[in-house]
């Protein structure tokens, strides 16, 4: 069966899908890293289905989801309003996939990053902006594979515990 990529709207069904998936996404990621309860925490109090839906009521974000028949198989935010000192040099008007979740396989996540370009290129923005941690070795590797340049590091806050991030650029135009 074919992988399909859609706009997305919480159901009760696809919250709790992406609940379910991050918690596991988490702590595949970080069950070893000192700072997992602070993690676990951040992950119990922002996943919640009243805080993904309200982060969802934004007019800047958009949900996309991978489906295979009716099975979702990965997800990401795509955020068209950044901050300034969040834009790459020389891109004047980037879109950020953000929170990008799948299985431990990557399933969906080639994909969704294919759809995100064609979305970059209809809606006129120059770069596509991606961010993966640094020990999710599937999740990069797949960004790779899919053109995406490294562009920098960075680290990402959940909530008291600090991890690497890898930042990577693809242009559009």
């Amino acid at each position: 069966m074919s992988i399909s990529v859609k706009y997305a709207v919480f159901t009760e069904d696809h919250t709790q899908w992406v609940i379910t998936h991050t918690r596991k996404h988490f702590e595949r990621l970080f069950e070893d890293h000192t700072d997992y309860p602070e993690i676990k925490k951040y992950i119990d109090e922002n996943y919640a289905p009243e805080a993904l839906v309200r982060r969802h009521n934004d007019f800047s974000r958009q949900m996309l989801m991978a489906f295979e028949g009716a099975q979702p198989l990965a997800s990401a935010e795509l955020v068209s309003m950044l901050l300034p000192e969040q834009q790459p040099e020389n891109s004047d008007r980037p879109l950020l996939i953000h929170r990008l979740l799948h299985d431990a396989s990557g399933r969906g996540l080639p994909e969704i990053l294919r759809r995100s370009e064609e979305i970059a290129f209809q809606k006129k923005h120059d770069a596509l902006i991606v961010r993966a941690f640094d020990n999710a070795s599937v999740t990069r590797r797949i960004i790779e594979e899919q053109g995406f340049e490294g562009y920098g590091t960075g680290k990402s806050g959940i909530d008291h515990a600090e991890v690497k991030e890898i930042i990577y650029i693809k242009k559009i135009r």
